[in-house]
């Protein structure tokens, strides 16, 4: 939130807002089978007739624009309305949805992977959390093959090679299975360090064939090198051009989140809340499984925006701008992988007041590497547009009811949880609360305009519902600060997650 935004609410927060009873179980179902019924009245074909400047609309479709190309990568795109007005906000939300191959029946996918662990040792790790991090690393080494490589950077009050770079065969295993029982907590949290080491191994450009993952580790605040979320931010991004996956994870409930979830942020790779230190093995596992099973790496989204359009936003993605073209880089796909990333754009007034025709929203291709070296374009089939209407209830109709329902429940739930998580994370009871009535209220108005009787019942509004209840309990005087801590950092992964289904394995 800006200092704009947060005097704001500062001034607003004492207005009364409105409370709702959370539903029942029995309630929630007969709402859930109407809305399925409005939105199939709702949803129907596209209506060329008569030019929306003219008098005419468009009622809204649910069908996808399909994609066309070559290789292990297809997608499809899909908006939440076919019209805008010509003096409303201009807003268009586009699903996109990015598909890996699947692997044929009774074959097996295994990529040589080259995998980087970036372990803090600082002394807040001493315990527990060194023991189950150094015994999770143990049983990764184990799972790996001989083709895969592997490296152990650590860091405390600066950073160093532990293990080197190179192949899992036999002699190296024992030899490593030594060095990590040696290893040890004390010192500092200079992050930036491990990073930057942990780059060196592997930001020369990954092999032909081979897949690369690095696994931050920490349990606590850096505080010493680059301790800020930008700079961490920055070396995050490096893992782009450099076609590997950073992934982080944080342990226990002394880390700072919004640290921790920086590199998650710069779109390469996944932010983990671990509260229990003995589930790092799965985590391990999982981020192994899907660097193996990888069919496309350095994924970047392009687009063109028509004239008067502008990208928004992109689920947190890095929204990065050369000239005309717009790059979101998501990070890479696992065969099978489906990721579901939402768009947000924003047709500036001028350009509706002054629309003749339909507006088309710009060119999209996503562009990739296959794990042989092998560059791809994949196109959309047709340029997606949307009409300009002077009537609300020509609006009203080109809205695409089980879109809008699905981004509430994905992106719109996703947002809402990163700035309550801030707010948490401040000890900001009243603004959290803030956040989540004013979700409420715009999205219950919003349900109601596209013909939902209960609003209220929806899933998203449910979810709000329980995320007030838990700040409360959390943030009220006689809760302990562990309780604040543990709900900051579980509503920054549920968030991430939310707005970037179908990244994690």
């Amino acid at each position: 939130m800006s200092t704009n935004e947060e005097s704001h609410f500062n001034r607003e927060a004492s207005a009364p807002g409105g409370t709702l009873k959370r539903p029942s179980s029995s309630w929630l179902g007969v709402a859930m089978l109407a809305l399925t019924a409005i939105c199939g009245l709702v949803a129907h074909s596209v209506q060329s007739a008569g030019a929306a400047t003219g008098g005419g609309h468009r009622s809204a479709t649910t069908q996808a624009i399909g994609a066309h190309g070559s290789g292990p990568v297809d997608f499809s795109v899909r908006l939440d309305r076919e019209a805008v007005m010509d003096r409303g906000d201009g807003s268009v939300l586009v699903e996109l949805v990015l598909r890996g191959d699947d692997v044929a029946p009774g074959a097996v996918l295994r990529t040589p992977t080259d995998l980087v662990v970036v372990l803090d040792r600082s002394g807040s790790m001493e315990g527990q959390a060194i023991a189950h991090a150094l015994a999770s690393t143990q049983a990764l080494i184990d799972r790996l093959g001989p083709d895969d490589r592997f490296a152990l950077v650590s860091y405390s009050s600066g950073a160093r090679v532990e293990i080197p770079l190179s192949n899992a065969v036999g002699p190296a295993r024992a030899a490593w299975a030594q060095h990590v029982d040696s290893i040890f907590a004390g010192g500092g949290t200079d992050m930036s360090s491990g990073l930057d080491l942990a780059h060196q191994l592997v930001g020369d450009g990954i092999r032909t064939g081979r897949t690369a993952r690095v696994i931050l580790i920490s349990d606590g605040h850096a505080n010493q090198g680059d301790a800020t979320p930008q700079g961490l931010q920055s070396r995050a991004r490096r893992a782009v051009p450099s076609e590997y996956v950073l992934s982080a994870v944080g342990v226990g409930d002394g880390f700072d989140e919004i640290l921790m979830t920086s590199p998650a942020n710069a779109g390469t790779g996944n932010f983990y809340y671990v509260s229990d230190p003995s589930t790092l093995s799965s985590i391990f596992g999982e981020e192994l499984l899907a660097a193996r099973e990888t069919v496309a790496r350095s994924v970047a989204i392009e687009m063109i925006p028509g004239d008067g359009v502008t990208v928004v936003e992109a689920a947190g993605y890095p929204i990065d701008q050369t000239g005309g073209l717009v790059t979101v880089r998501p990070g890479s796909l696992f065969a099978g992988q489906e990721r579901r990333i939402w768009l947000t754009l924003a047709i500036d007034e001028s350009r509706r007041r002054n629309a003749e025709e339909d507006i088309a929203l710009g060119s999209l291709a996503v562009t990739f590497r296959t794990t042989q070296g092998d560059s791809h374009r994949v196109t959309l089939d047709e340029t997606p547009t949307v009409a300009v209407v002077h009537d609300h209830t020509d609006f009203i109709a080109a809205r695409n009811a089980p879109a809008y329902v699905e981004q509430l429940r994905s992106e719109g739930l996703g947002m809402l949880r990163q700035k309550v998580a801030r707010a948490v994370a401040s000890g900001k009871r009243d603004l959290a609360a803030h956040y989540i009535s004013e979700f409420e209220q715009t999205n219950m108005a919003e349900l109601r305009s596209l013909g939902y009787a209960h609003p209220e019942s929806d899933v998203a509004i449910a979810a709000a519902h329980e995320l007030k209840d838990e700040v409360e309990k959390a943030l009220s005087p006689s809760a302990p600060a562990a309780a604040k801590n543990r709900l900051g950092k579980k509503l920054s992964e549920e968030a991430l997650d939310g707005r970037r289904q179908g990244a994690k394995r």
